[in-house]
């Protein structure tokens, strides 16, 4: 039993990752992990009871050749980047590989360069598959393995580890090579562990900026001193396009920068579908934002800027080699973070090129 109540906090892989695990179990208290564990201990005996658990497989299996990702969990953006960005291992490896996803991050998948075909609606699928990956155990994935792919063996991605901040981007790529029976070694892994989106026609205007703005988060995503930022850019870096970019909730942040510097920046906040946003960061040669969706998008591009975080780590959310992306980090909050700190990281990115 013990074996099994570990798996909430141990990735199932034999390489390593940055996570939290250990400080996070030590903080955690007895009410909570035993509520935790018997979830755990439900969801198992789910699996067992409805015969799934003996479809359960290791890792890929010898001659399977078409598989499906079922990922209908993730339905934030950043997440969706990062945890699907493994996939390209397994395209090199020869497999067939679709996708199910939620509808909020169907866009950024659609047409992809490695999944062969991407849904939403599992209806909608006619193919016949050799094995599923099952994002997670507590979702609706499982849901919708157990409704639709009822007799297909499969593989867990996340299975039971959850609850626990880790490098989503490297468990990815560490999870997937674990699945392939590891034929990369760490070192080879953590080279290749950064986020790809679908190649956009159109070139890339060099000097646009991107300067994500609004967010919801405190901690994290809700900076308020873009007008002085901006400011200095426009003296400081004249050769440089600004546009504005976010959704609803940075209409107001968007109106304060258009009332001070007018049509000196392009404002396409809350003007765009996340297709559209993406183009626009595809097209673009630098960013300025906090961690959140727009940034996984520019890290996915290669855009080169600074990302700005705030309560969460940025080892936790960007590769940890070859990022494109330099970062500065307050253990608080983003809104610590001096706009003379930005302005110096961002300037000395635009001195190197």
């Amino acid at each position: 039993m013990c074996k099994l109540f570990k798996k909430r906090y141990t990735p199932e892989f034999l390489t390593q990752i940055p996570h939290k695990a250990d400080f996070q179990l030590k903080m955690e208290s007895f009410g909570h992990m035993l509520n935790e564990n018997w979830r755990l201990f439900r969801r198992e005996l789910s699996l067992i009871m409805s015969g799934q658990k003996f479809l359960e497989r290791g890792n890929i299996p010898e001659n399977t050749r078409r598989i499906l990702w079922i990922a209908t969990s993730i339905k934030n953006i950043g997440d969706a980047v990062m945890a699907l960005s493994g996939r390209k291992l397994l395209i090199d490896k020869g497999y067939q590989l679709d996708v199910l996803l939620d509808e909020k991050v169907y866009p950024l998948f659609a047409d992809d360069d490695w999944f062969n075909h991407v849904y939403t609606d599992p209806v909608r699928i006619t193919a016949d598959y050799d094995l599923v990956i099952l994002d997670s155990v507590k979702s609706i994935s499982l849901k919708t393995k157990k409704k639709y792919f009822n007799k297909v063996p499969y593989c867990h991605f996340r299975g039971h580890f959850d609850g626990v901040e880790f490098n989503w981007i490297l468990y990815s790529f560490h999870r997937v090579n674990a699945l392939l029976n590891y034929p990369y070694e760490q070192k080879e892994l953590d080279l290749m562990a950064r986020p790809e989106l679908k190649r956009i026609k159109g070139g890339v205007v060099k000097n646009q900026l991107i300067i994500a703005i609004g967010g919801e988060d405190e901690k994290r995503r809700v900076y308020d001193k873009w007008i002085e930022i901006v400011d200095k850019l426009l003296i400081k870096c004249p050769q440089l396009t600004i546009i504005l970019a976010g959704n609803v909730n940075a209409v107001n942040d968007a109106d304060k920068l258009i009332d001070v510097f007018g049509d000196r920046v392009i404002n396409k906040v809350n003007m765009l579908s996340l297709a559209e946003t993406a183009q626009l960061l595809a097209s673009s040669g630098y960013f300025l934002g906090c961690d959140g969706g727009l940034m996984h998008i520019a890290s996915a591009y290669g855009l080169k800027g600074v990302a700005l975080f705030g309560y969460f780590e940025p080892e936790y959310r960007l590769p940890i080699t070859n990022s494109s992306l330099t970062n500065i980090f307050d253990e608080e909050t983003v809104a610590n973070i001096k706009p003379e700190l930005i302005l110096n990281k961002f300037i000395k990115l635009l001195e190197v090129e």
